[in-house]
């Protein structure tokens, strides 16, 4: 049986890097998900507990209502997009799994068609996780903003808070 050649070799060492790092893109993903919920649960918490008196005053000003309704809608968003983010991934790794296709389209074959067939399964590996990074990307992407609306409609509450 034929070797492959020192070409296909690193082809298919440099495929599988690239297979590894897409993968461990989408990890990555996840972690910036995680730290904006955390992010946000921890904002809720302590603007919770230090003016909680304020927010819940007799009589609190339209603004200060509608500020905490854009933080806490913003925050609930925030969570929607975290978990679309985190869902649990519908991609197919490189190859098949099924013996008699392993048999037939890469033990039983010649080198360089399933050189060939190595590497489409790897390249088609590769379009996958990228789609799925590209979707994970824009939910922690408006994530991120809805972050900054959480922040940032706290903000006006207490500022409007202290002027009462």
């Amino acid at each position: 049986m034929a070797q492959l050649t020192v070409q296909q070799e690193l082809v298919l060492q440099q495929k599988n890097a690239q297979v590894q790092a897409v993968l461990h893109a989408a990890d990555n993903l996840d972690s910036k998900a995680a730290g904006l919920v955390q992010a946000g649960g921890l904002i809720v918490a302590l603007s919770s507990a230090v003016s909680i008196s304020g927010y819940i005053a007799a009589n609190p000003s339209p603004i200060i209502l509608i500020a905490l309704a854009v933080a806490f809608l913003a925050f609930m968003l925030m969570l929607v997009f975290a978990i679309q983010a985190w869902l649990p991934r519908t991609v197919e790794m490189p190859g098949t799994r099924n013996w008699d296709e392993i048999f037939n389209d890469y033990i039983n074959e010649e080198p360089d068609k399933c050189f060939e067939q190595v590497l489409a399964d790897a390249i088609e590996a590769i379009r996958q996780i990228d789609d799925l990074n590209l979707r994970k990307a824009q939910r922690v992407y408006w994530a991120a903003w809805l972050l900054g609306a959480q922040v940032a409609g706290l903000l006006i509450a207490s500022v409007f808070v202290s002027l009462q």
